[in-house]
C-alpha cells in the first residue's frame, strides 16, 4: 500500500503552497519583514497543507464529483464534464449535461450563486467554441459563457443534436 504522504506530488505541491505563502506574506506584509517570522509561517502552512490536502481532496472531492441531475426517462444522456458557468459577477463551477433534448448545468455545493439551468436545444443558436476552453452560444437573447474541457466536441455535439 503506498503511503499517500510520500507521494512525489503531494510533496512538491505542499512545497509550492509554502513557498506561495512564503512570497504572498513577503510582498503584502507592509508592517514587518522579518524573515524568520515569514519562514515560520511558510513552514508551517507547507506542513499543514501537505498533511490536509490528501484528505480535502479525498473527501471533498467525492461531494464534488456527486453532482447529479434530474432526467426523464425518455430523456437519453449523451456527454457529460466539468464546466464553469459565468453566472453575472461570479465564475460557478459544476457539471454540464447534454440529452437528446435539453442542455444542463448544475452547479456544485461551494458557489454563492447555486443554481441548475436548464437550455432548450431548439433555442440554442449561434455555438462557438474557442482555443482557450471556452463554449459561448446564443439562448433567447442571452448570450450564454462556460469553460469546457473539451469547447470542439461540446460545439459539435450541440450543433448535431
Amino acid at each position: 500500500m503506498k503511503n499517500i504522504f510520500l507521494d512525489k506530488n503531494y510533496i512538491i505541491l505542499s512545497l509550492i503552497m509554502g513557498l506561495s505563502i512564503f512570497v504572498i506574506s513577503y510582498f503584502f506584509n507592509l508592517y514587518e519583514k522579518k524573515i524568520h517570522s515569514l519562514l515560520l509561517n511558510a513552514f508551517f502552512f507547507t506542513t499543514l497543507s501537505h498533511f490536509s490536502l490528501p484528505y480535502i481532496l479525498k473527501y471533498g472531492g467525492d461531494r464534488l464529483a456527486s453532482t447529479v441531475v434530474y432526467q426523464p426517462e425518455d430523456e437519453n444522456l449523451i456527454f457529460d464534464s466539468g464546466s464553469t458557468h459565468f453566472k453575472r459577477w461570479e465564475n460557478v463551477g459544476g457539471k454540464l449535461f447534454l440529452t437528446d433534448r435539453r442542455l444542463i448545468f448544475k452547479s456544485h455545493k461551494l458557489n454563492i450563486q447555486n443554481h441548475e439551468q436548464i437550455f432548450n436545444l431548439n433555442k440554442i443558436t449561434k455555438i462557438t467554441a474557442s482555443n482557450r476552453n471556452r463554449l459561448s452560444f446564443e439562448y433567447e437573447g442571452q448570450i450564454e459563457k462556460f469553460i469546457v474541457s473539451n469547447p470542439d466536441k461540446w460545439s459539435k455535439l450541440l450543433t448535431n443534436v
